[in-house]
């Protein structure tokens, strides 16, 4: 049958009385005899302090919060996105840069340029994104490989070609160096040849510029720097050099202040060189950057590749400018630091855009960028130097200056830490 439904009181006999409830034990708390004592719960309080083995005992009471740090000036803020540019940073930088241009106000003084370093900074950081994500295209490959060509010599065909081309159908490229451009049958820049004298800057040899282009693509090759093949050629007599033309580039005077920027360790690669060499023409047109995205120099033909014997500080006040160092120094150090500012100082000085613009790369310029070149130019061996120097000067009219030249590449080599160091930290350790 059906089971009893729960609850109510069982008599005599087992039959369940419904509705019918227990009586109450007259004394709650009796057990019979034997049984055990029930387990109670401590009271709620005493739950609250009895210590739990499973629980890590509480950490002592944290002193008060420090008070927020006073909001960083705009200064202070320009300082701090400088800093993050320099280690490409550049949208850590922006964010700064934001903030600054948010506390002042519509006419101080200080909006244009906070405004103009936020649009730099944004830019390089979208230029490197942009980079970053084209860098596995094949287009950009196939870019490299064309671009790469200007690494080879040329070959007896294309300077048999060079050879019949008459110097009226040459474009000249402008500056002091007197360069011509030599176009292939279909229209092409194929070459620039250079005479081997330079025009309009004094130099210490005849030959400079033909000397100063050999030697620069010779240690740049050896230091794993990117630039042209350059060697010497008699164009209708006249002793010169013929430089291949590298496809498809722009320089970087005609890109936007933050592309440049996002350059700016490429550029950085070739400054031990220049330093050393005195190569002091390093105005942005002289940097080309191909649609790889890689930067090569170009155009060393206005190099001091010897120390002047008159005061650097004649020529600085002939030019208009003033340097800290000129006297605390001998002779190859104060003139290797005033070709090394040149164009800083000048670009300080105002009105003149090429002059400016690279200025304020030069002040971007990471020391950790120029490290790898200028070790291994450190580590040359003075008689591997000796070789490069003579293997050049054979093509000038007078081989004479060779030992001059080699005294000033050694000693400016030997003050390598120092002058790159004072301008950009970390450079390259001392010795």
């Amino acid at each position: 049958g059906r089971p009893p439904p729960p609850g109510g009181v069982v008599a005599e006999g087992g039959a369940r009385l419904r509705g019918l409830r227990p009586p109450e034990p007259l004394f709650p708390h009796a057990r019979p005899p034997g049984a055990r004592a029930p387990l109670r719960a401590p009271p709620a309080r005493a739950r609250a302090q009895a210590p739990n083995p499973a629980t890590p005992p509480a950490s002592p009471p944290r002193p008060p919060a420090a008070p927020p740090p006073a909001p960083a000036t705009v200064a202070e803020l320009e300082a701090q996105a400088a800093a993050l540019m320099r280690a490409e940073r550049f949208d850590d930088a922006a964010a700064l840069l934001h903030t600054a241009v948010r506390r002042l106000g519509a006419g101080d003084d200080a909006l244009a340029r906070v405004a103009a370093a936020l649009e730099e900074a944004r830019s390089a950081a979208r230029t490197l994104r942009v980079r970053a994500r084209r860098a596995a295209l094949p287009r950009i490959a196939r870019a490299a490989a064309e671009a790469d060509e200007a690494l080879q010599p040329f070959t007896a065909e294309a300077r048999a070609y060079i050879e019949s081309v008459p110097k009226s159908r040459m474009t000249p490229v402008g500056g002091a160096g007197g360069a011509l451009r030599i176009d292939d049958a279909m229209g092409n820049p194929l070459a620039v040849w250079k005479p081997a004298g330079r025009t309009g800057v004094p130099g210490v040899q005849e030959d400079g510029q033909l000397i100063a282009e050999l030697l620069h693509h010779r240690l740049a090759r050896r230091l794993g720097l990117r630039v042209p093949h350059v060697e010497p050629m008699v164009l209708d007599g006249e002793a010169g050099v013929l430089v291949r033309w590298i496809p498809d580039t722009t320089n970087l005077q005609t890109l936007s202040p933050g592309a440049r920027l996002a350059l700016k360790g490429q550029v950085a690669e070739f400054r031990p060189l220049q330093v050393v060499t005195g190569n002091y023409d390093i105005h942005l047109e002289n940097f080309k950057v191909d649609r790889a995205g890689r930067v090569w120099s170009i155009d060393a033909g206005m190099s001091y590749l010897t120390t002047p014997e008159y005061p650097v500080s004649i020529w600085s006040s002939r030019w208009g400018h003033t340097f800290r160092e000129l006297d605390d120094a001998d002779a190859v150090v104060n003139w290797a630091r005033w070709l090394r500012d040149w164009y800083r100082e000048s670009g300080r000085n105002g009105g003149n855009p090429w002059h400016e613009a690279a200025a304020r790369l030069e002040e971007m310029l990471a020391g950790r960028d120029m490290t790898r070149a200028a070790t291994r130019l450190v580590e040359l061996g003075d008689e591997e130097l000796a070789t490069l120097v003579h293997g050049v000067v054979r093509h000038a009219k007078d081989p004479a200056p060779a030992g001059e030249i080699l005294r000033t590449l050694v000693a400016r080599r030997q003050h390598l830490p120092a002058l790159l160091n004072e301008q950009w930290a970390g450079a390259l350790p001392a010795r």
